[in-house]
């Protein structure tokens, strides 16, 4: 169930990006960094999802004094989804050459 979670998410981020279709704010942060610095969607995206999972593991602790509502799904889903994304964003831009690409 998690790989088919993952799956959709980099799915659906990849095909919103593409179409520049509703922008969410994780998506937005990933591009504007690539728009100033330049890079790849996927690979920022997951680098952005597992700096907010650290983030989380990081509060966790401070708060909690344990590790509490971060498990492997979570993990998972954040190493994957943007590579998902990256694939699917490819495969719109061979689909439709003619809209811009936002992943190199």
């Amino acid at each position: 169930m998690v790989c088919v979670g993952t799956a959709m998410i980099g799915i659906g981020s990849g095909t919103m990006v593409f179409a520049r279709f509703a922008i969410l704010p994780p998506e937005g942060a990933v591009l504007a960094f690539i728009g100033r610095w330049g890079g790849s969607f996927g690979t920022l995206r997951s680098s952005a999802d597992c700096f907010l999972v650290a983030a989380a593991i990081l509060l966790s602790f401070c708060f909690f004094g344990e590790l509490r509502g971060i498990r492997e799904g979570t993990v998972i889903a954040a190493l994957g989804g943007g590579n998902v994304a990256k694939y699917v964003i490819s495969g719109w831009n061979k689909l439709l050459p003619k809209i811009r690409a936002t992943d190199k």
